[in-house]
């Protein structure tokens, strides 16, 4: 494949047009398309442009017996020391992945869903809709509560089963992915880049209209009419979540194996630390959940815990990323 080839190749695999990549290279469209009609070479500064944009050597570009190995961050060549993850490998896992996502996002869901029956019938038993004791409304809720979370644990299990074969991929030094499968990969993570962009944006615009009801709900008298679109409001954004879980998953199994964003070689560090303040931020914040409604019996307000800590975990995070760029 000559440099021409390559160019209109790797321009497509990143999804750009002629004119976004002459800007990205601060050249005419014209430039470009000479470049990939052969009618003229860059020069060697352009050169060394390119590979940065495309995440590729100088040499895959300018030698032409050179092929897609050296497409990916990591080593794609095969290693005796490495595992060699082969085209079929990779698709089986992407595939798996493909299936867990929906298996985490539902069993996400459940979790989400899982106070609204104690909600309801709190509520109801409030405002006398329904004629039940305290202790009747607080044990039947509880139940319910307790069975969204047992349906919702065999299938996180489930998923860390079927992951745990390919657990060596975790580390990006314990494998290698031959030609065939490098390629695959990045087209494939090329073809989703729309889907995943789209549902980014649909997740993000569900989870941010979804209090509206709460805040239309909060002009209303009928206490029980407000507990309902509570409940409204928390199914809606639970939608929100179910969609970034399922499009983010699929995303990182293809990122995963290509050592690429969040697994980048250069990036674990910084994401080991995120993850781990992360795990414990929410744990806190679900033990004071969980706390305040059982002690306090506040379960029509402690949702806003929540609500407050996402906001709160975006704040920690930025603040977290400054910290360590400021260590390094």
């Amino acid at each position: 494949m000559i440099l021409s080839d390559k160019i209109i190749k790797h321009r497509k695999l990143k999804g750009w047009s002629q004119e976004e990549l002459a800007e990205k290279m601060g050249v005419s469209r014209q430039a470009v398309s000479k470049w990939e009609s052969a009618q003229t070479v860059p020069d060697i500064e352009k050169i060394i442009a390119l590979s940065e944009l495309f995440e590729v050597s100088t040499d895959y570009l300018l030698k032409d017996s050179i092929d897609i190995s050296t497409v990916s961050e990591q080593n794609t060549t095969p290693d005796t020391d490495k595992r060699l993850v082969s085209k079929n490998d990779a698709i089986t896992y992407i595939e798996e992945r493909r299936k867990a996502s929906w298996r985490i996002a539902t069993a996400t869901y459940l979790c989400i869903l899982s106070p609204i029956t104690l909600l309801l019938l709190g509520g109801a038993s409030d405002t006398g809709v329904i004629t039940m004791t305290e202790s009747g409304v607080g044990v039947l809720g509880l139940v319910a509560l307790f069975l969204f979370v047992i349906v919702a644990i065999p299938l996180y299990i489930l998923c860390g089963i079927r992951n745990e074969p390919y657990k060596f991929l975790e580390n990006s030094s314990d494998f290698s992915l031959d030609i065939a499968a490098a390629e695959m990969i990045h087209t494939k993570l090329a073809e989703f880049r729309r889907t995943y962009t789209v549902c980014n944006i649909v997740a993000t615009c569900i989870c941010v209209f979804s209090p509206v009801p709460l805040i239309i709900g909060a002009f209303s008298a009928r206490e029980f009419l407000v507990v309902i679109l509570l409940c409204v409001t928390i199914t809606t954004a639970g939608i929100g979540v179910f969609i970034f879980i399922l499009a983010g998953v699929r995303q990182a199994s293809m990122q995963r194996l290509l050592s690429k964003g969040e697994f980048a070689p250069k990036e674990k560090k910084k994401s080991g630390i995120r993850e781990t303040v992360g795990l414990v931020y929410w744990l806190v914040l679900t033990a004071i959940y969980l706390g305040w409604g059982f002690i306090g019996n506040a379960w029509h307000i402690n949702w806003c815990i929540f609500a407050i800590g996402g906001v709160l975990f975006a704040a920690i995070m930025a603040i977290l990323d400054l910290v360590i760029k400021k260590m390094k």
